[in-house]
């Protein structure tokens, strides 16, 4: 009996032995937690004790469960990245082999935003920036010049933000607000002003022209008249300097000045620039005449001519569409001539003055102009001129001064018949046998100055086509208008023969027997 006891109690000696020299069960223990609240992504430190063999760190918000496991850890301390998970409150444990931690307080805080980049990178108020980034969602403000401007309306699409710049936006960083701070951009936005023109130099003009365009803001434009392109030869913030491009015909265009802050635009007038296509003759005569043909003579304001001399509408011969006649002024020298309209300088045409040859010429224009010899009746002391027309190879032609009578009572008192043209006085003499017999349909018209004297110029009408010259010193010289004939008249030398005497003879001696014609 007694050996079975023995038999049985050794077993049960030997189990509660073994059982006594069980090691002792270490769970670990959590004392700490620094910092007490991070973002996912951040690293955060658990402090406590048997840490070393933990395996996993348990973050437990309620409502998701996350683990981590250790980036370090030692018998006091843990290292572990906050993991991917809403914010809120979250319980923080950990494990080992010998139980669970208890747990401590933590606040999972929302994502810093991160803004990754915006375009476009410059742009005016009111215009829509894209920002791309990430954690966007928690975006509440979006603010530009390093977050101090107004509020900008923003619209959140996945991770990028549609921002529209803000009125008081300048240039600087754009900055982005969530409920964990700011988060501002690592370049700046330019905001671009809007260009301002304060005036134009003039709001009309023909090619080459220069335009001065002042204003703000200006840097860096493209210019247009309308749809046509201009380079500017200077630009900057406040100064445009741009030529006008060539016009087909007078139009009224936009004047456009565009920078990366916009357009601005001034109603502008665009001409084709005058151009001589003829000169009659084609040369200056100082003292005589020259005519201009042409096209785009458009409200002439004046005619340049060389060594700054120029001649004045109010000065002109004629004045017609596209073809206007002027006295050259003397001591003109050769150069260029042209027409100034209201738009701008005409084309330049370069003439010389003309010197030698059969026409009239510098050489060969009367100086001596004031008066005219007449040959002259017994009739009231009245007077004609006899030319020979070289064209007609010496014909004779008279050309009597035509009077006005003036006092029905007494017929010798007269006056002679002046024209006016253009505001200019030319005294008539028509072509005709006697002085008081039908005018034929060739007529001298001599200019006469303010003071009733003559001064060279001469025109002439003949089968009703107009010619314009001066007085020679051996006749008369004309250039025809419409294509620049040359016509002379050369004085008339009484013979022997001519015997002046009653009104009766004279139609007699309108003949070549009474006068010497050599005309050259």
């Amino acid at each position: 009996m007694k050996k079975k006891f023995t038999w049985i109690l050794l077993p049960a000696i030997f189990l509660l032995t073994c059982k006594e020299k069980d090691p002792e069960l270490n769970p670990p223990v959590l004392e700490e937690v620094f910092p007490t609240q991070a973002a996912p992504g951040e690293y955060i430190e658990l402090y406590g004790t048997f840490l070393n063999s933990v395996s996993d760190v348990s973050f437990n918000t309620g409502l998701e469960k996350n683990f981590m496991a250790p980036l370090y850890q030692d018998e006091t301390s843990i290292y572990v990245m906050v993991p991917e998970m809403n914010a809120g409150m979250a319980q923080i444990s950990v494990e080992n082999s010998d139980g669970v931690s208890n747990s401590l307080q933590f606040r999972v805080l929302a994502k810093t935003p991160v803004i990754s980049s915006f375009a476009p990178t410059k742009g005016m108020k009111k215009e829509t920036v894209i920002i791309t980034g990430q954690y966007l969602e928690q975006v509440t403000a979006v603010r530009f010049n390093g977050g101090t401007s107004s509020n900008a309306s923003f619209k959140l699409d996945r991770k990028t933000l549609t921002v529209t710049v803000p009125d008081d936006a300048v240039s600087g960083k754009i900055c982005i607000t969530t409920p964990s701070g700011q988060k501002c951009s690592a370049s700046d936005f330019i905001v671009v002003a809007e260009p301002s023109i304060a005036s134009i130099s003039r709001d009309y003009g023909v090619k080459d022209f220069q335009v001065e365009i002042k204003g703000q803001n200006l840097n860096n434009a493209t210019v247009k008249f309308g749809s046509i392109s201009a380079t500017a030869s200077y630009n900057d913030a406040t100064t445009i300097r741009v030529n006008c491009p060539e016009f087909t015909s007078v139009q009224q265009v936009s004047l456009s000045v565009t920078t990366a802050g916009g357009q601005v635009s001034r109603n502008f007038t665009g001409a084709p620039a005058a151009q001589i296509t003829k000169a009659i003759p084609n040369g200056f005569i100082p003292g005589s005449v020259l005519t201009l043909k042409g096209v785009n003579f458009y409200n002439i304001q004046s005619v340049q001519l060389p060594s700054g001399k120029s001649v004045s509408p109010g000065d002109f011969i004629r004045n017609e569409s596209n073809d206007i006649t002027f006295k050259v002024p003397a001591g003109t020298s050769p150069g260029d001539v042209k027409i100034v309209s209201q738009y701008g300088d005409g084309q330049a045409l370069n003439l010389s003055v003309i010197t030698g040859g059969s026409g009239l010429n510098a050489d060969n224009i009367a100086t001596s102009t004031t008066t005219i010899s007449l040959a002259t009746t017994n009739l009231c002391n009245d007077g004609f001129l006899v030319f020979c027309r070289k064209a007609d190879k010496g014909a004779v032609y008279s050309y009597f001064r035509v009077f006005t009578r003036t006092n029905p009572s007494d017929p010798c008192y007269l006056a002679p018949t002046l024209e006016i043209i253009n505001g200019v006085t030319f005294e008539i003499f028509p072509n005709k046998k006697d002085p008081y017999g039908p005018v034929a349909d060739y007529i001298l018209k001599f200019e006469k100055d303010s003071k009733g004297l003559y001064t060279g110029l001469v025109i002439m009408i003949r089968n009703a086509r107009t010619y314009i010259g001066n007085r020679a010193k051996d006749g008369l010289i004309f250039y025809a208008i419409d294509d620049g004939t040359v016509e002379k008249l050369c004085y008339a030398v009484p013979t022997n023969n001519f015997e002046p005497g009653g009104f009766a003879l004279i139609a007699n001696y309108i003949s070549n027997p009474y006068w010497n014609c050599n005309c050259n």
